[in-house]
């Protein structure tokens, strides 16, 4: 029926006064304008020892709707990376994904683009709802003008020329990069992370031009065995524009993301949600010292992972270290 609404709690206390005059159900439908058989179970619904009763109606309407409401299956630390995904602009599918595919290191519950819309319309209310899906439909929109701004880098090498073997996981020594930006774009958290063993190195840079970018990297890559050091992955920011010198300087391939895919370097997006996390609320990294960050990365690096059997990274990459030694 065309433009159907349930049955309300005046028209319930109508329908028991029609069964008392002694209506018919099929009376009772006309009267109301109802279909005869909304009415049927209508009455079913609120007999009790064979008499409708209103009241007992609304109550088990109250309840069966309070029964189809979904029950969600995101816990806070899945809704906290999917807020931190959102907060770099990425849209729903895009996080769903994320979570479904490489991006998951096995912290977070994977679930649905439509779960996402279900949480936000169920544990957000009012004008808070409305201006976070408003910000959802507007995100794309703000993230290409911004990207397309920054220029190109000359000379990338895509990531759809890397090697298959590095989408397997199967053999070490490659690697994601990215900076995560301080308040006021004043400082940045230089992060690599190896995309096998999940081992990570940070460095804190209180300016992040290319030449300082390249630098942090190889600085940190100098650390390494070679049998460690195959590609590095990175989106395409203004900070790698020096990334031929790197490429030559390190002995590594350098390959670069799609424009508007940061999911395609997956493992060092989960990883940098961890790394926020761990900074617990400190988004100025100047107000961190590089023993802090460092900190930091020994935690993860020693923190059993459910994806690696419950190892860890640091226990991952000795082996590693140990095997090609």
């Amino acid at each position: 029926m065309e433009g159907y609404t349930r049955i309300s709690e005046p028209e319930r206390e109508r329908i028991l006064v029609l069964l008392q005059k002694g209506f018919s159900q099929n009376e009772v439908a006309r009267a109301l304008g109802r279909n005869q058989s909304s009415i049927s179970r209508e009455i079913h619904k609120g007999k009790i020892t064979g008499v409708y009763n209103p009241i007992l109606a609304q109550r088990r309407t109250v309840a069966r709707a309070k029964t189809r409401i979904p029950k969600l299956k995101i816990d806070s630390v899945t809704w906290g990376t999917i807020q931190n995904h959102f907060a770099i602009h990425w849209s729903p599918r895009q996080i769903s994904s994320f979570l479904h595919n490489d991006g998951n290191d096995g912290t977070v519950t994977p679930v649905s683009e439509k779960t996402i819309y279900n949480y936000i319309n169920f544990h957000m209310k009012g004008e808070l709802k409305k201006l976070a899906l408003l910000e959802l439909r507007q995100k794309g929109k703000q993230r290409k003008h911004t990207l397309e701004l920054r220029g190109k880098i000359p000379n990338m090498v895509l990531i759809d020329e890397r090697p298959k073997e590095v989408d397997s996981r199967d053999v070490p020594g490659h690697w994601e990069g990215d900076l995560i930006i301080g308040d006021g774009h004043k400082s940045a958290l230089s992060v690599i992370v190896e995309r096998k063993t999940r081992y990570v190195m940070i460095e804190r840079l209180l300016s992040y031009d290319a030449k300082t970018v390249r630098k942090s990297i190889e600085k940190r890559f100098k650390t390494l065995d070679p049998e460690l050091k195959k590609s590095l992955t990175y989106d395409q920011g203004k900070e790698m524009a020096q990334h031929e010198k790197l490429a030559k300087n390190i002995k590594m391939k350098v390959y670069f993301c799609n424009p508007h895919s940061p999911w395609e370097k997956g493992t060092c997006e989960n990883t940098n949600y961890l790394i926020r996390d761990m900074c617990e609320g400190v988004s100025d990294f100047r107000l961190l010292s590089q023993a802090q960050v460092h900190r930091i990365a020994r935690l993860l690096n020693e923190r059993p992972r459910q994806t690696l059997g419950f190892r860890t990274p640091k226990e991952k990459i000795s082996k590693l270290c140990n095997e090609s030694c």
